[in-house]
């Protein structure tokens, strides 16, 4: 347990870049190597659409017949505190102990990965305000969503 727990310290240690003070002495830091990917697809179409956070906040819009692909770089950006926000919102979640892997016939997908941590949790697509989340992490899915159309509208 010890040994879990310093390599976790370590791990945490390696990848600082972006950080913002909660109070005196605390500091939640985002990896400067963060990644987030999120979008939805599969249907009849098999198409898949969605985006790209970097720890810097640029921000991929992609779309083809497999999640990140023909990736574009959009003009505008996150700014440091909607990364910041996001990324203690992932922790909160305890995201990458999160296991879940729906399949069906169209599904979403949100995956973080920073280090040697990586996780991907899927479900299937509901409709954002037609139907409740039936995973912790779609409704955070829904949120950020609005949070990049917000940003490049």
């Amino acid at each position: 347990m010890i040994l879990l727990g310093a390599i976790l310290m370590l791990n945490c240690k390696n990848h600082k870049s972006v950080s913002k003070n909660e109070g005196a002495d605390d500091k939640v830091e985002v990896p400067k190597d963060l990644k987030i990917v999120l979008g939805s697809g599969g249907g009849f179409t098999g198409k898949w659409q969605g985006y790209t956070i970097y720890a810097d906040g640029t921000l991929e819009r992609w779309e083809g017949r497999w999640a990140e692909q023909n990736p574009v770089v959009l003009e505008k950006k996150l700014s440091t505190d909607e990364v910041y926000e996001i990324w203690v919102k992932i922790e909160a979640l305890d995201f990458f102990d999160d296991k879940t892997r729906e399949t069906g016939n169209k599904i979403s997908i949100f995956e973080v990965s920073t280090g040697n941590l990586k996780n991907r949790v899927t479900w299937v697509s509901g409709v954002e305000g037609r139907t409740e989340p039936k995973h912790k992490v779609e409704s955070f899915y829904w949120n950020i969503n609005h949070i990049i159309n917000r940003v490049i509208e």
